[in-house]
């Protein structure tokens, strides 16, 4: 097919090149996303491992009870009365869910770098 162009858009062809086609080399993004963002965490706890033991050095273990972080008063082990010992440790603490938000698209992405093109018609190329 025969056709001659121009750059930048254009609405009319000559008469000879009728058929207009407009084609685009780049594109302006001016796309972004918003910040991202987390709320809070919530729900978020601790628990402490008090273990019981028979010697004074912390060796020989008697048995032991889980208890909440929060927790204000008295829980109940089933770990006999005679211990020699007694020793805690925190037990890392699950995170808090924390809610994403943000990240949201915004701005457009047009087409730039217009060239038309006008080209003689099928039929007229082909005689």
């Amino acid at each position: 097919q025969h056709c001659v162009w121009r750059d930048g858009e254009h609405s009319a062809c000559p008469d000879d090149f009728p058929d207009l086609h407009a084609f685009q080399g780049a594109v302006d993004d001016e796309l972004s996303c918003t910040a991202c963002t987390c709320a809070l965490p919530e729900e978020s706890g601790c628990s402490i491992f008090i273990g019981l033991y028979r010697d004074s050095f912390c060796v020989v273990g008697q048995g032991g009870s889980i208890v909440p972080f929060e927790g204000t008063g008295c829980t109940s082990s089933g770990i006999p009365e005679r211990y020699s010992s007694i020793r805690a440790h925190i037990n890392s603490g699950e995170p808090g869910a924390c809610i994403a938000g943000g990240g949201a698209l915004v701005g457009q992405a047009a087409p730039a770098l217009t060239s038309t093109f006008c080209c003689q018609s099928l039929q007229a190329t082909s005689n």
